[in-house]
């Protein structure tokens, strides 16, 4: 009988080890996958925000070059005005 009882503990003491070895290793396991998973999205995140301020550079550029024809527009706007005033100034005085 009390070979039996030896025989369960130590099968017992055993199977609590394996048991300990199995959680730690498929904890480590878990721990892995959700790195994995973190990593992974922090990937994402960056590559979205990077995309993100490249538009928004896209943006600022293509604003930029509007507001230069805009200005340039208005350069041409006075200086068309400015010949036309000056042309009519002559055009009187030769009337004159």
């Amino acid at each position: 009988m009390a070979r039996i009882k030896q025989v369960l503990n130590e099968r017992r003491l055993a199977y609590e080890k394996a048991y300990d070895i199995a959680s730690a290793e498929q904890e480590t396991y878990h721990n892995e996958q959700v790195l994995a998973h973190l990593r992974d999205t922090r990937r994402r995140r960056l590559a979205l925000r990077t995309a993100a301020q490249d538009a928004t550079s896209e943006v600022q550029e293509e604003k930029t070059t509007a507001e230069a024809i805009v200005v340039t527009s208005k350069m041409m706007n006075n200086a068309a005005t400015n010949l036309a005033d000056g042309a009519s100034e002559v055009v009187e005085k030769n009337i004159v």
